[in-house]
């Protein structure tokens, strides 16, 4: 797994995504926005760390159970564990 440090306060959503972010501040705030408003956000309690992930549209195609063909655009996944 190759280590970057994010430096933006927003994760587009373009294609396939599969981010995890380590060692979150408690006080940042995790979101899903929708036309710049906020949709989803995820309380957490001691949990430091945070996975975005999409699966794009190639993944996506060879998932049985997801559709339609461009669901994947309007799919988000954040989850908060400690690893």
């Amino acid at each position: 797994m190759t280590e970057k440090s994010e430096s933006q306060d927003r994760v587009p959503i373009k294609g396939e995504t599969d981010r995890l972010y380590q060692s979150v501040d408690m006080e940042t705030q995790v979101r899903i926005l929708e036309d710049g408003q906020p949709r989803f956000e995820i309380r957490r309690d001691a949990l430091n760390d945070v996975v975005v992930w999409n699966p794009g549209p190639d993944a996506a195609k060879g998932m049985s159970d997801f559709g339609p063909a461009d669901g994947w655009k309007r799919m988000r996944m954040l989850m908060s564990f400690n690893s």
